[in-house]
Formats: C-alpha cells, sequence, structure tokens
C-alpha cells in the first residue's frame, strides 16, 4: 500500500520517529512530503489529488503565512470528507492547531500518542479486511500502577522482548487472550502460542514457529526456556509461572483432572490426530506431555494406542525430534509394562528416525489396524 506522510518541516524529530515505525510495517510503501510555511495549499492539493491513503503531522505555524481563508487552506481535505473518504486520511496534531469541525470525522490524534495510532491507521488500510475485536474493560481494571502502559511502551512502541509471571495458568491464558485484543491495532499480525510444556523438544517445535513475519507480536503462554531469538521488527511477550514482571493471579484454580476425564479426552485426541500428512495438529502437543504419563499408568491400551497414532502423524510430518519424543517414552513404557512386541515396534521407528527420516509410511487402512488406532 503506498502512504503519502505530510509533516510541518520544522517537527522533523516527530517525523523521523513516526518514519521509523512505519518502516517496520512490511505491507507499506511510504512517500514523504515536508510542509513548509508557504508550501502547504500546494502540498494539501497534490497529495490530495486521487484516493491514497494520507497521514498527515501539522503544528500551529503552518497556516500562519497563508493569505487564504481557513476553507481555502483545508479545501483538498474537506473535499474529501465531503465525499465520503474521511477514513482515507488521519491527523496527528503536535500543538494547538485549530481546524475546521469537518475535519474531525478522519481519524485524528494528539502529541506523542500520534505515533501509535499512524502505525494503528496503516496497518487497518493496508489490511482493510482484518477483523479485529475490542478488548474488555478487565484488563484495564486489572493492571495497577502504570503496567499496561508499560507493556504498551515496551511491545508496541519498541520491538522487544519482555517477561511476565503468574502462578495461575487461568491468569495466564486469559491476560494474554485480552493482551492480544488490546495491542492487535498495533500489528499486522498478532499469534498467541500455547507452551506450557516441560519436554524441551515438544517446547521448541512449538516455539519454531516463531519467525520473521514483519510487523508481528508473539505472545507466549506458559512459556518456560531461553528467550526466544526475537525477528526483526517484532516484539515477543512471555507469560510464564516465573521472572519478570509479576502480575496478580485470579483467585481460582483449577484442580488436576480425574481419571475419567483423562480418559475422555484421550480419545477425543486420538480421533483428533490426522491421519493424513499435511494437517496441523488441532490440538496443543502439551495434552500428550500432560496426559501420557497418567493413561500409562491407568490405561495401558488407551495409552498405546493415543501414542502409536501421534507418533505417525509426527513422523509423516517430518516433526522428527517430536517423534523420537514420543517412542522413547513409548518404549520405556513398554519395557515397564513387559510388552516386548511394542519395544520392538519402538527399536524399529527410532532407527530410522535417527538415521534421518528417511522412511515415509503411506498411512493406509492396514496400517492403522496394524497399529491398533
Amino acid at each position: 500500500m503506498r502512504l503519502s506522510f505530510l509533516y510541518s518541516e520544522d517537527q522533523d524529530d516527530f517525523a523521523q520517529k513516526a518514519l521509523a515505525r512505519l518502516a517496520r510495517l512490511s505491507n507499506v510503501d511510504v512517500a514523504t512530503v515536508a510542509i513548509g510555511h508557504r508550501n502547504l495549499r500546494q502540498e494539501l492539493q497534490d497529495s490530495c489529488d486521487g484516493d491514497g491513503r494520507l497521514v498527515l503531522a501539522l503544528s500551529k505555524e503552518l497556516p500562519t503565512h497563508q493569505s487564504a481563508s481557513a476553507r481555502e487552506i483545508w479545501a483538498p481535505l474537506l473535499l474529501r470528507v465531503e465525499a465520503g473518504q474521511a477514513k482515507t486520511f488521519g491527523i496527528v496534531l503536535l500543538d494547538d492547531l485549530m481546524l475546521p469541525p469537518l475535519l474531525q470525522r478522519a481519524p485524528w490524534a494528539r502529541g506523542q500518542v500520534g505515533l501509535r495510532a499512524i502505525e494503528a491507521w496503516a496497518i487497518a488500510w493496508s489490511n482493510p479486511n482484518r477483523e479485529t475485536g475490542a478488548p474488555s474493560e478487565q484488563l484495564e481494571d486489572g493492571m495497577a500502577h502504570g503496567l499496561l502502559e508499560l507493556l504498551l511502551e515496551r511491545v508496541v512502541d519498541e520491538s522487544a522482548s519482555l517477561q511476565l509471571s503468574c502462578t495461575c495458568a487461568n491468569t495466564r491464558t486469559r491476560f494474554a487472550a485480552e493482551f492480544a485484543l488490546r495491542a492487535g491495532q498495533y500489528f499486522e499480525t498478532v499469534q498467541i502460542l500455547y507452551v506450557p510444556h516441560r519436554v524441551a523438544v515438544l517446547r521448541d517445535s512449538v516455539v519454531a514457529q516463531i519467525t520473521p513475519a514483519g510487523r508481528a507480536l508473539w505472545i507466549l503462554d506458559g512459556y518456560e526456556g531461553p528467550m526466544p531469538e526475537r525477528p526483526k521488527d517484532a516484539s515477543i511477550l512471555i507469560l510464564g509461572e516465573a521472572g519478570g514482571i509479576a502480575i496478580p493471579a485470579a483467585k481460582a484454580v483449577a484442580g488436576e483432572k480425574d481419571i475419567a476425564e483423562v480418559l475422555d479426552r484421550s480419545l477425543q485426541l486420538i480421533a483428533l490426530i490426522p491421519n493424513v500428512a499435511a494437517i496441523e495438529l488441532p490440538f496443543s502437543t502439551f495434552e500428550l506431555e500432560e496426559l501420557l504419563p497418567r493413561l500409562f499408568e491407568k490405561h495401558w491400551t488407551l495409552a498405546e494406542r493415543l501414542a502409536r497414532k501421534a507418533g505417525v502423524f509426527f513422523r509423516v510430518n517430518h516433526r522428527v525430534a517430536e517423534a523420537i519424543w514420543l517412542y522413547e517414552e513409548l518404549k520405556q513404557q513398554a519395557e515397564q509394562q513387559g510388552k516386548p512386541s511394542c519395544v520392538q515396534d519402538c527399536d524399529n521407528e527410532l532407527y530410522w528416525l535417527r538415521a534421518g527420516g528417511n522412511r515415509k509410511l503411506h498411512i493406509s487402512e492396514a496400517d492403522q489396524g496394524s497399529f491398533e488406532f
């Protein structure tokens, strides 16, 4: 998207900050125009030709040397408003400049807050079909001592990584969702990754999704591990159990699932695991990490079915590290349970996986029967 950025030539410091923010956006091409006291009308006229998107950073000194009336000076913008195009430009007022009331129909902001607004306008214009939600009031109400503003300064104003902590998993998950809504307007993409894993290969497989994607916000819910490498122009917010800035926990804490819930959920997961390659796993691998130990202890047959089907999914999707972890877990449990046939199957799978994962299995009706899915 082409964007024209017009600014008062005596406000170069603000302009450079704004341009630095716009440079972080992957789908925005910016043309800059420095407006002097004597060329305001002409620059407005030239920039308003057509329906291109405009951002104007204006100060009260600009119109002081104009002999024309306010209506004549601001005519190009007023014509846009009268034509129903008020949302095609945004105005940042850098001081007490008085504008015609009709221009208030356009997006506008004041002072340094305008830097965030400029970024939000550009993102909205470049992706008009993007769906955005409104945050609930609970997030702002629950953030004492300026925590919300600190988060916006560090994560939105900068491209940075920031760590928060809370002992309550439910609070972390709610906070992640609410902050994603609150900050989403300032990012081209927002991705929440659920990463409460303690098994490193499962955790690292999820974190590997953090890849260069323009101006992106990555929120890691439940993450405990080394600080991930942050792509250029992205921000990362980590919500873990400890470390970083503490946020208050909610009173309600979820209890551990009873064995009936474990069995029911395990049956659901078996049905959810895709039988073909190139389809995403529709649940977090943390559920495998969490459910399998209790399932092995209480219901071997169901645990083996779940582990085998997940193992095939990882292998045919070339997720080798996760497949190795799973078959090692299954082999260890099979040895403890006295299941030599399962141990042999795991050894066979692990051999090929460690040899480079070159053996590819086409999942057929027979294959599924042999694995007792």
